[in-house]
Order: C-alpha cells, then sequence, then structure tokens
C-alpha cells in the first residue's frame, strides 16, 4: 500500500502524531509518505491508496492548512480512501462525548465538503504553555484549563501530553 499521512499542527503536537503513524505504516511493510499541510502540499493524490488527513484543533476549528487541503482536494479525495483524525483536548477532558467530537471535528468538516472517511478518530493533544503567548495563555486561564490540568496531575510548567500512543498505532495499523 501507499499511503500519506497530510496534516496541520500549529505547536507540533499533531505533526508528531503524523509521523508517528507514517513510522507504524512503514514498520507494516507499507509505503507512506508525510507532508505538512501548513507548507502546502502540491503532490498529485492518484498514486496513493489511502489519504490520512489530520488536523490539530485550535478554538474549536482546524488548522488552516488542513482546512484549505480539504476545500482545494475534496474532489480528489472523495474518490480516494480517505481517513481523518484530529488531535486536541477534549478527548482527554471529555472522552465520554467522543461520537460528539468525532462528528464535531473529524467527521462534520469532510461530509462538509462531500468526502465520507472510512475511518475517523480523534485523539487527546498537548498543552505546552512556554510555548503560548500571553494571550492564548491568558484565555486557556480563565477557561480553566490550567486548573483542570492540575486536577488531572499534570505540571503545568512542563507540557501536559494526553496523547495515547498505543492508540494512535493501533488505529493508524487498522487502516491498512
Amino acid at each position: 500500500m501507499k499511503v500519506l499521512v497530510a496534516y496541520a499542527s500549529k505547536y507540533g503536537a499533531t505533526g508528531e502524531v503524523a509521523a508517528e503513524m507514517a513510522k507504524t505504516i512503514r514498520e507494516e511493510g507499507h509505503e507512506a509518505d508525510l507532508a505538512d499541510l501548513r507548507k502546502g502540499y502540491k503532490g498529485d493524490l492518484s498514486g496513493y491508496d489511502l489519504v490520512i488527513l489530520g488536523s490539530g484543533i485550535i478554538a474549536f476549528n482546524w488548522i488552516k492548512g488542513a482546512r484549505k487541503f480539504l476545500e482545494k482536494r475534496a474532489d480528489e479525495l472523495s474518490r480516494t480512501r480517505t481517513a481523518v483524525f484530529a488531535v486536541g483536548s477534549e478527548p482527554y477532558f471529555e472522552p465520554e462525548k467522543r461520537e460528539e467530537q468525532l462528528s464535531k471535528y473529524v467527521e462534520g468538516p469532510a461530509s462538509e465538503r462531500g468526502i465520507d472517511p472510512s475511518a475517523a478518530a480523534v485523539f487527546g493533544g498537548v498543552f505546552d504553555f512556554s510555548k503560548y503567548g500571553k494571550v492564548v495563555t491568558a484565555v486557556l486561564t480563565k477557561m480553566g484549563i490550567k486548573d483542570a490540568l492540575t486536577g488531572a496531575g499534570f505540571d503545568v510548567s512542563r507540557p501536559c501530553d494526553m496523547r495515547d500512543w498505543d492508540e494512535i498505532r493501533g488505529w493508524a495499523r487498522s487502516l491498512l
């Protein structure tokens, strides 16, 4: 199989998830290309058996590069086996709402463009206050994120990683 793992990541967590998926696919004996959509992607999708498209969630939306890719490549993606994923904090804090999160953050943006994903997933992300500016930190603090992280046992002076790597690798394998 030949797979494209295309992603948009603002602070790097989604990029690390995408890289781990590509690595897992290669370990299973398949070919996997990795594309950072914030840099744009001009390649031909017709040579891929599967396109995995992912985005971080910032302010309840996909990151611009992933949104643009989805908009510009909707026709191609609708003719190609496509799986979609999102990375954010809600899967960690509200796991009981996973189906709602899948609909809102993953399947919704794809179906709005006429794409029916063969698989969809939502994964926990990373909070790293050292990477945020004053405004983002203030907003997250006001939203209670720092308190929620502290209450969950995280040290907010360090990156708070909520990704489940076994789940991420397992999902990538399930697509093959």
